[in-house]
């Protein structure tokens, strides 16, 4: 028994596929999204580690000062 499957690509680069114009317009946008919230959240995580840092030193200090 024969069976005749057609393989389908979903996002073939074909000038008519919706999906590959879909991909092609959001692709650059949702990157920008992404690399924005992403760039957001590490510069969240980067200042708090400073903020620690300096509060740390700022204890030792008066820690120092303290007989």
């Amino acid at each position: 028994m024969k069976t005749n499957i057609k393989k389908v690509q979903l996002l073939a680069p074909r000038w008519w596929n919706p999906l590959f114009w879909l991909f092609v317009v959001l692709a650059p946008v949702l990157g920008i999204i992404a690399g924005s919230v992403f760039g957001g959240l590490m510069g969240l995580l980067i200042g708090y580690e400073s903020g620690l840092e300096a509060s740390f030193e700022k204890m030792r200090q008066i820690n120092a000062k303290l007989p």
